[in-house]
């Protein structure tokens, strides 16, 4: 427990002591411990020198936070740095005023043809050559089956026989092999072999050879009846008879195989899965730099089991895609043109630079040179705009030109030299008509 104690700390002046005067009390608390003065009211001086006691402010000592002050100095010493040098030209202006010339540049587009050579091997750019390359992509190959619609024939076969000479002369005649004789139906048919004929005695006997034939026309109407060649031919005193029909005349016959269109059409079938592949993946070869030259060429290789011509109803097609483009070097193009642009440029008007997002460079058809080392003949237009452009130095050489003349003679100066289409002038005092002598005070500059 904690005490708290009331007692009367002092007795009002010229007041009587009292008899008894009040013992302390002491009272048991659970708050915090704390002193209370009498609930009496004390003398006026008593409680006014209390107050006085109580309020007098208690003596400081300043203490200078050091790292504070130097944080505050850097600060200031940073943004005076980067102030000053932005305040200065605007407070220098002010106390010193400049006359400004503006001169307005003149500009001229200008274009220029050149030809360069796109080559695939070692490039030298004197000249004129340009690296240039073929890229190719082959795809894997990919199997489909078709049902064969090709038609095939079979070759037609022609008859064969036996014809019977008969020699009415006295002496032996040859035929010669490939004697062609003409049966009654208009067949004709062709000795295979030479025969000779021995001679005969007519009316009792005749000279007798046989010899193999066939017939001139393939097919069944080659298979004559017996009888069909019956009459003179060939020689004086010669007969001629078919004793027996020729056979074996055979017409041609259809028969399915694989053809040519049935190969282009599984190519066409899987095109939509290889064509993507085989493109995509030639122009990811294209680097940023490059530009193609000749467009993606893409074909198909196909094969065929059984092979094209060959009997079949059904038949397995393989494909494969291969796509080759033809780039060049852009950027090594673009630059030689520009610097041939700039020089020619500068040769044709003699004052001046390129604009530099002037640029524009067309390329025509490319002209084939060389098909084996795949070689092209490039013309390109070069066109550009020139406009005036004045250095550092050739700017104060004009000022010192023009101090302390008149305006107008300025103007007449200024406006002579080629490439400037306008002057303007801001005298650094409104009612002044003369330049400063003074070149500092004159600020020259050239408006695009």
């Amino acid at each position: 427990m904690l005490e708290e104690t009331i007692t009367e700390e002092q007795q009002r002046p010229g007041a009587q002591p009292e008899a008894d005067p009040i013992p302390p009390t002491t009272v048991d608390s659970t708050l915090a411990g704390s002193t209370l003065v009498s609930t009496q009211e004390p003398p006026e001086e008593e409680a006014q020198g209390s107050r006085n006691e109580t309020l007098s402010p208690q003596k400081r000592v300043f203490l200078p936070n050091w790292s504070n002050i130097i944080a505050c100095l850097l600060f200031l010493i940073l943004v005076g740095e980067h102030l000053v040098p932005l305040i200065w030209p605007a407070l220098d202006s002010f106390l010193h005023p400049k006359a400004v010339v503006t001169l307005f540049a003149a500009k001229q587009p200008l274009s220029f043809t050149y030809t360069f050579v796109a080559v695939t091997g070692t490039t030298d750019r004197v000249q004129q050559q340009i690296p240039s390359r073929v890229l190719n992509v082959t795809t894997s190959t990919k199997s489909v089956p078709i049902h064969t619609t090709g038609i095939g024939y079979t070759p037609a076969i022609h008859a064969k026989g036996e014809v019977t000479f008969y020699n009415a002369a006295i002496y032996s005649q040859i035929i010669a092999a490939e004697t062609v004789i003409t049966g009654n139906d208009g067949i004709q048919i062709v000795t295979d072999e030479t025969v000779t004929v021995g001679a005969g005695n007519p009316p009792y006997s005749y000279g007798i050879a046989s010899t193999p034939a066939h017939s001139l026309q393939a097919g069944t109407v080659g298979n004559i009846q017996a009888l069909d060649i019956n009459g003179l031919c060939c020689l004086a005193g010669i007969s001629v008879k078919n004793t027996r029909s020729f056979t074996g005349g055979n017409d041609p016959k259809a028969y399915p195989t694989v053809s040519t269109a049935d190969l282009q059409a599984a190519a066409h079938q899987v095109a939509s899965v290889l064509d993507p592949v085989a493109r995509n993946s030639v122009q990811s070869q294209i680097e940023d730099t490059e530009r193609v030259l000749i467009p993606v060429q893409c074909s198909y290789t196909t094969a065929s089991n059984p092979k094209i011509g060959e009997r079949a109803t059904e038949a397995m097609v393989s494909v494969s895609e291969t796509c080759k483009v033809q780039v060049y070097d852009d950027e090594t193009l673009q630059e030689l043109a520009r610097m041939q642009f700039a020089a020619d440029a500068e040769k044709a008007l003699h004052w001046g630079v390129v604009q530099g997002n002037s640029f524009a460079l067309t390329l025509a058809k490319p002209l084939l040179l060389d098909s084996s080392h795949h070689t092209y003949k490039l013309a390109v237009t070069m066109s550009g705009t020139m406009i005036f452009h004045l250095s550092e130095t050739q700017l104060h050489s004009l000022v010192t030109r023009i101090i302390g003349k008149k305006i107008t003679e300025a103007q007449r100066v200024l406006l002579a030299i080629k490439g400037v289409q306008g002057v303007s002038i801001t005298p650094a005092h409104p009612e002044e008509s003369t330049l400063p002598t003074d070149p500092g005070r004159i600020h020259m500059l050239v408006s695009a």
